[in-house]
């Protein structure tokens, strides 16, 4: 069994983010806001970030050597395929920048066409290209489209 997680400098980058987030809203609400409530929003804001990043970005995923793919998050399984029946792809957005930023949507299809989709971006894309390409040794092979970048 291969076991992929979130990447360390992903949560290092939401982390290092979630105050200079606050302290962006600060100043901002500060023009049109008295000082009080812009420091309630800026906690808020703060706080907001801070979960997403330690919680909403818990993920990962399981892939075992019969083809059976978990998928996890805050340590609770969310959903198990077997990719065998799954057709697959992906749609990868980069964005550049300071600490830049690539979203990646993980994109599953059984045989009546009802489709899941997976944020994976907080793998990173190294990590994601490596589960992928062990996925698609167990998928069902006629997606051409979906890899392609999202625009």
């Amino acid at each position: 069994m291969q076991t992929y997680k979130r990447t360390m400098f992903s949560l290092i980058k939401g982390i290092i983010a979630t105050p200079f987030t606050a302290l962006v809203v600060f100043l901002i609400t500060q023009i049109f806001l008295p000082v009080p409530i812009c420091a309630v929003l800026a906690i808020a804001a703060g706080l907001v970030l801070a979960y997403l990043t330690i919680f909403s970005e818990n993920i990962n995923f399981e892939l075992e050597e019969n083809g059976s793919f978990r998928y996890f998050k805050n340590g609770k399984l969310q959903n198990e395929f077997e990719l065998p029946k799954y057709r697959i792809g992906y749609y990868r957005k980069t964005e550049l920048g300071f600490l830049g930023n690539v979203d990646i949507d993980l994109k599953l299809v059984d045989s009546e066409g009802e489709e899941t989709v997976i944020d994976a971006g907080p793998l990173g894309t190294p990590q994601f290209d490596e589960m992928f390409a062990r996925m698609e040794k167990f998928a069902i092979r006629d997606i051409e489209v979906m890899n392609a970048e999202k625009k």
